[in-house]
Formats: structure tokens, sequence, C-alpha cells
């Protein structure tokens, strides 16, 4: 497989940056470690918000994060209908059908919305042709959120993630974000081998004539 200019090949996907990369502290480590594979640049915004924006309001780094010093902050500006936070640029730039990635983030919000992480797939255009969400109610602690996708579409070329909140109740509503992951999965393929299955072969149910 090659690769556009400024993309890497990994696991059979191009990928923008480095992935996730361990950073001084202990709580970051644990949580690269976790996402070893992560296809997103910057996931635990310990150097900012590069590779993360979003419509309906702005997004700005803030303390206390779920692990590490810090996390990020987005607030509703009353700009859109709604406001969300999303990789930028797309994290994958090429993929294929029967591709599967998951992707999980850790949020908090006092506000109690409820949020929709999603997985976007699109053609080469841009233009949209699949996706999966799934939806939260936030909470003033944190707690995590994931969504697994597996691309259908012949034409599927970028994948996107983002984290939506839709209607929001009123302008300079929030919600912090923190250790975003989006991954690969195994390949689910069918064994070829029946005799290399790890479990005993299935007996054939007995049938009796009568009720």
């Amino acid at each position: 497989m090659s690769c556009p200019d400024g993309t890497h090949c990994s696991d059979g996907v191009c990928i923008t940056g480095d992935g996730a990369s361990a950073i001084d502290g202990g709580g970051v480590d644990a949580a690269a470690a976790a996402c070893a594979d992560n296809l997103v640049m910057n996931p635990s915004f310990e150097t900012g918000t590069s590779g993360w924006g979003g419509v309906g309001g702005p997004i700005t780094q803030i303390n206390e994060g779920h692990d590490g010093e810090h996390a990020a902050q987005k607030c509703y500006d009353g700009s859109d209908t709604y406001y969300n936070v999303s990789d930028q640029p797309d994290s994958v730039t090429q993929t294929s059908v029967g591709a599967v990635y998951s992707t999980s983030a850790w949020l908090r919000s006092a506000a109690g919305q409820t949020l929709r992480a999603v997985i976007r797939v699109k053609n080469a255009a841009g233009e949209p042709l699949e996706q999966t969400s799934t939806p939260i109610i936030l909470k003033a602690d944190w707690q995590e959120v994931t969504a697994q996708h597996t691309v259908e579409a012949p034409e599927a070329t970028i994948v996107e993630i983002y984290f939506s909140v839709a209607d929001p109740a009123e302008v300079g509503e929030c919600f912090d974000i923190d250790d975003i992951c989006l991954r690969p999965r195994p390949d689910r393929a069918p064994l070829a081998d029946p005799a290399a299955s790890p479990y005993p072969p299935r007996l054939p149910r007995s049938h009796s004539s009568g009720g």
C-alpha cells in the first residue's frame, strides 16, 4: 500500500501523525499503553489542542485531565445548532471494505447533556457514506464512551471521529474530554481449517417427530 504525502502506513491503513506517544507522567504513559496503536494525534492534550477542532465553539486546553495534567474543554457559543470535538485533519486517509475501527474517550460535564461518540466514513471527496454512534449522558465525574464500526462502502476512503452534543441547552454549556483513542481492530476472518478452532465441534441437533 502507498500512502499520500504527510501520512504513513500502519496495519494496512494510512494515518496522519505518529499516534499516541508517552509523555512524562505515569497517567499519560498508562493511557498511551492502553491504546498503543492509536491513530490520532495528541490524544491527551498535554501539548495543547493541535490535531483537534470542531464546530459550535472554541476548544481549549485545561488542567486536571483524566490521566496526566491536561484535558480539553469544548464550550458552546451559539454559532451552530450543535457543538463537537473532531479530529482535524482526519486520522485515517485510506481505508477499505471490511476494516474495523473502535474509538473511545473519557468525558465529563456537570450540565448532564447527551453526547454521541461517532465514527464516520467518507469518500475521497469528503462526502459522508456511513457511520456508527454511541450516546452517553455526561456526568460531573469522568466516564468512558466507546464506539465501533466496520467499513462497508466500496468507495470508502477516509475515517473521522467526533464527539458531539446536539440541541445544547444554552450558550456557555461545556464538556471536558481526554484520552481519545482510535484504533484498527483485528480482522475477523473465518478460520480456514476447522480443526484449528480452539472450540470443540458442534454436534448436530437431534430431531424427533411429534410436538
